[in-house]
C-alpha cells in the first residue's frame, strides 16, 4: 500500500506549487526513483515542463509529457485527463480529483493542500478517501 503525503501551501497559484513539486522530483529522481505527475490539465502539465526545464540550471531532471518524446519513456512523466501512469514509484497529483487509474501501482503519493479556501475542501475529501481506504496519510508542512 503506497504512503500518501499531503503537502501544505501557504501561498496561492502555481508557482509556489511548482516549486515544491519540482523539489519532490528532484529528490525522487536523485533516489533514482521514477515519477508520474498527474496534472489537472494539459496546460498544466506544459506549464510545468517549461518550469522543470528551468528549475535548475546545473542538474537535469529527464522529464517529457506523456505521448511525447522517447521509448522508453524518460524517469519523469507528466500526464493529464485519462493518460496512463506508466511509471511507478513516486506519483504527483496536481489535480482536484483522484486519477483514474489504480493507485496501487505506486510506493508513494504525493497530494497537495492549496492556499486556496475553495480548492482545500477537495483535498479535504481526497484525505478522508485515503483514510477510509486504509491508507495512513501524513501532512508535511
Amino acid at each position: 500500500m503506497p504512503q500518501v503525503e499531503f503537502h501544505t501551501l501557504t501561498e496561492p497559484g502555481e508557482a509556489a506549487q511548482f516549486e515544491r513539486v519540482c523539489r519532490l522530483i528532484e529528490a525522487a529522481y536523485g533516489a533514482g526513483r521514477r515519477v508520474h505527475v498527474h496534472a489537472a490539465s494539459e496546460a498544466l502539465a506544459h506549464a510545468l515542463d517549461e518550469r522543470l526545464w528551468s528549475y535548475d540550471p546545473v542538474s537535469f531532471l529527464p522529464h517529457n509529457c506523456v505521448g511525447e518524446g522517447p521509448y522508453p519513456p524518460p524517469p519523469i512523466q507528466l500526464g493529464w485527463g485519462e493518460a496512463e501512469a506508466r511509471n511507478t514509484g513516486l506519483l504527483i497529483n496536481l489535480s482536484d480529483a483522484l486519477p483514474p487509474w489504480p493507485l496501487s501501482r505506486f510506493d508513494q503519493i504525493a497530494e497537495f493542500v492549496p492556499a486556496e479556501e475553495e480548492r482545500k475542501a477537495q483535498a479535504r475529501e481526497r484525505y478522508r478517501y485515503y483514510r477510509d481506504q486504509g491508507y495512513a496519510p501524513t501532512v508535511q508542512n
